[in-house]
């Protein structure tokens, strides 16, 4: 029997502002190892975001490749299969609201 642990680093990412100045606060993200090469990603829902960008890399300051969108402002989590074992995932998750031009981004 092998054993391997998914090692996993949480970023967070707090939201900028909505048209009216407000912040939307701070994404609380968790993570919890699904199977041997899945990981479940959850945060607590945003008040005014209409949806949550999941992003990943291999190494903290290395390069975020966007994995998900999450539409919808009521769902809040996201499972991510197909891992490598053995290797170390970094993730990063924003809000974002609907515009009228477009999306509003965390930083």
């Amino acid at each position: 029997m092998v054993c391997t642990t998914i090692i996993i680093m949480l970023l967070c990412s707090v939201f900028s502002g909505t048209a009216f100045g407000a912040s939307l606060g701070k994404v609380s993200l968790t993570a919890k190892q699904s199977t041997q090469t899945s990981i479940s990603l959850s945060w607590k829902k945003i008040s005014g975001a209409d949806g949550y960008q999941v992003y990943r890399a291999t190494s903290k300051n290395g390069t975020y490749q966007r994995v998900k969108t999450v539409t919808g402002g009521k769902t809040a989590s996201y499972k991510n299969t197909g891992l490598t074992l053995g290797k170390t995932y970094y993730y990063k998750v924003r809000a974002y609201e609907n515009t009228g031009t477009g999306k509003r981004y965390g930083s």
